[in-house]
């Protein structure tokens, strides 16, 4: 993992890292299959982008109703990715 300082210290960062150095281990067990570290930074990129091109952005407020599910934590770690470095 990379030493980042304490303010580079994001999800996005983390996750990528993590993505890089043991991609393919199992980070969820969803419904279907297991979630690798690669495919949950793959998807969690589709799903930012897919919020930014929706128009929400560093800074807004999104507000989610949702179950405990491996789509919640997408959606959390795809709005936690928008706006970051």
């Amino acid at each position: 993992m990379k030493a980042y300082e304490f303010k580079d210290w994001t999800l996005k960062n983390v996750l990528e890292d993590k993505a890089a150095k043991v991609g393919e281990k199992t980070y969820l067990l969803g419904r279907e299959q297991p979630v690798s570290y690669r495919e949950l930074n793959e998807r969690t990129n589709r799903v930012a982008n897919s919020f930014s091109d929706l128009g929400i952005k560093k800074g807004n407020k999104v507000c989610t109703l949702m179950q405990n599910s491996p789509e919640y934590i997408l959606v959390w770690f795809g709005l936690a990715k928008i706006g970051r470095s």
